[in-house]
């Protein structure tokens, strides 16, 4: 009986787990055309609306546009690999060598962006002296929460690592 009441528990977490994998998945899909639509339009468009206003600095348009869009590649980037490691959540596969690629892939992504972000916030505040106190002060919080981000991430990698040895050395055993 109390294997039966086990084996119910077990296909209930399964169930909850695929729902939440589905729906973070359709969020990744959202984010992704956010991204998209962000790179496509509306950077494009505030830059240009910059240019007009601040003539001074329309040199500098298409450099910080390209830097905007790579920032957002990168996070698109980790949300591809985001979604690989959801799947292999799913296929309970997670704990595996080939997951640690993955997480790589979502840790150099985000030290891309904040390279990005750092050099884009250093030129604008010291070598081009553009745009208000605001934008600047926004771009450092954003990049304090990119290195906070990454060290989450390594120390979640040092925890997917130690699970994963524990995991064969279980396997092992058994």
């Amino acid at each position: 009986m109390d294997m039966m009441h086990q084996s119910s528990q077990d296909r209930g977490r399964h169930s909850l787990q695929g729902w939440l994998i589905g729906v973070l998945k359709a969020l990744i899909l959202l984010l992704q055309c956010v991204g998209l639509v962000a790179q496509l339009w509306v950077l494009p468009a505030l830059s240009g609306e910059y240019a007009i206003r601040e003539p001074e600095h329309a040199y500098l348009r298409v450099p910080y546009l390209t830097v905007a869009v790579l920032i957002i590649v990168c996070f698109e980037i980790a949300l591809v690999a985001l979604w690989r490691l959801l799947s292999k959540v799913g296929r309970g596969s997670v704990f595996s060598d080939a997951s640690f690629h993955w997480v790589d892939v979502i840790i150099w992504a985000a030290v891309t962006a904040t390279v990005f972000t750092g050099g884009l916030l250093l030129h604008a505040a010291f070598f081009a002296n553009v745009g208000p106190m605001g934008l600047l002060l926004a771009l450092l919080v954003f990049m304090v929460v990119e290195v906070a981000f990454i060290l989450l991430l390594v120390v979640m990698r040092g925890l997917l690592v130690t699970a994963t040895n524990q995991r064969d050395e279980l396997e092992a055993v058994i």
